[in-house]
């Protein structure tokens, strides 16, 4: 790719964050500075750290092949990039690497719903504050990943991001989470063919009525005899 890069003089470049998720572990990979957190139980979840040329590992590796973290307004990496990992950006190869981290983590069933987003949504909103910001939405709305997602969205926009701001929320369909804003075991009767939620003391009520509603129905059918101007009801 880098070949391609400056035979094409392409000089763009980009993170990425990806996850797969089995029945019994989340698996995470990412290059740059593009997150990923965990929520579990309502709390957030480090499950990565991103690519920034501030972080100690990525600092000392830069040195040692020859560039240099600076600030200018943020840490960059030869004063130029303010990530340390990136795919494409060939120019500033091999300080701004390309080869991705990969961590695994367990789950164990209390897991509620995954954050994966850009830094627009991280620079302006924390993990911590994100999970709130989803929990408090779910509790109020119901459970509509793309809907929640483009209400975080609008939230990092209104709290003034500049940059890019992507994001798509997982639930786990087993969570806690989900399972608390799951509607009441549905209820169909004879009466209200639609199923809906009830309360116990309807439910009594509702199934006396469909008794007597059965019970009519399984009485011989009524017939009629005209007389003049009236309909009369024999049975």
């Amino acid at each position: 790719f880098v070949q391609k890069a400056n035979r094409e003089n392409l000089r763009s470049g980009t993170t990425s964050v990806v996850i797969m998720i089995t029945s019994t572990q989340l698996l995470v990979g990412w290059v740059g500075d593009s997150q990923a957190i965990l929520a579990r139980n309502q709390t957030h979840i480090d499950i990565m750290t991103p690519h920034k040329p501030d972080r100690e590992d990525e600092k000392k590796r830069i040195e040692d092949l020859g560039g240099c973290v600076v600030w200018f307004g943020a840490w960059r990496v030869n004063g130029t990039l303010s990530v340390s990992r990136a795919i494409g950006d060939a120019t500033h190869k091999p300080y701004v690497s390309g080869e991705p981290d990969v961590k695994s983590l367990p789950l164990d069933g209390t897991e509620d719903f995954v954050i994966i987003a850009c830094d627009g949504l991280w620079d302006v909103i924390p993990p911590w504050e994100a999970v709130e910001v989803v929990v408090d939405y779910v509790k109020d709305f119901g459970i509509d990943a793309d809907a929640t997602a483009k209400h975080l969205v609008t939230q990092a926009v209104d709290r003034g991001s500049q940059d890019n701001v992507s994001v798509v929320i997982v639930f786990f369909e087993d969570g806690p989470l989900v399972t608390s804003c799951r509607p009441p075991k549905e209820e169909q009767s004879a009466i209200f063919p639609i199923p809906i939620a009830v309360s116990p003391e309807a439910q009594a009520i509702l199934e006396r009525l469909d008794r007597s509603v059965r019970g009519a129905q399984d009485s011989p059918e009524p017939t009629t005899e005209t007389t003049s101007n009236q309909v009369k009801c024999v049975t």
